[in-house]
């Protein structure tokens, strides 16, 4: 049996989920079999959407009540995601184009990999406030 993505035969093949089950996609009429290399490509995609979501629920939801170890590890966790960004669109324009022709509809093309801008910090609008009022 071929590769899904790719037609390769005599590679090894594992389950993919064309959508990802943490984006919502089911385990019906949702799975083929693809081959170690484009499994390894997709995941690219899936590990960026999934921190990217725990990204914003730790932005809107903990960065207020958030310590100063906390916030930073969010800073960190944000620049590195920029840094991956470019390298994932790339991923996506590639994948959204092999499963629109290969499965008829892009799922990928979907996910929200949006990396959110941190709050202002209360200081910085306690100096602006000062100075400006």
């Amino acid at each position: 049996m071929p590769c899904f993505w790719c037609d390769r035969f005599g590679v090894r093949l594992t389950r993919d989920h064309v959508k990802p089950r943490c984006a919502g996609g089911g385990d019906e009429d949702n799975i083929v079999m693809a081959c170690d290399g484009c499994q390894a490509s997709r995941n690219q995609i899936q590990q960026y959407y999934t921190n990217a979501k725990v990204l914003r629920f730790k932005v809107a939801i903990r960065w207020p009540d958030a310590g100063r170890r906390h916030k930073e590890q969010i800073r960190r966790m944000r620049a590195t995601l920029l840094k991956q960004l470019s390298g994932v669109l790339t991923l996506v324009a590639f994948w959204t184009q092999r499963e629109t022709d290969r499965w008829g509809s892009s799922p990928t093309a979907a996910l929200d990999l949006t990396v959110p801008d941190l709050p202002k910090r209360r200081r910085d609008r306690w100096i602006v406030r000062r100075c400006c009022g």
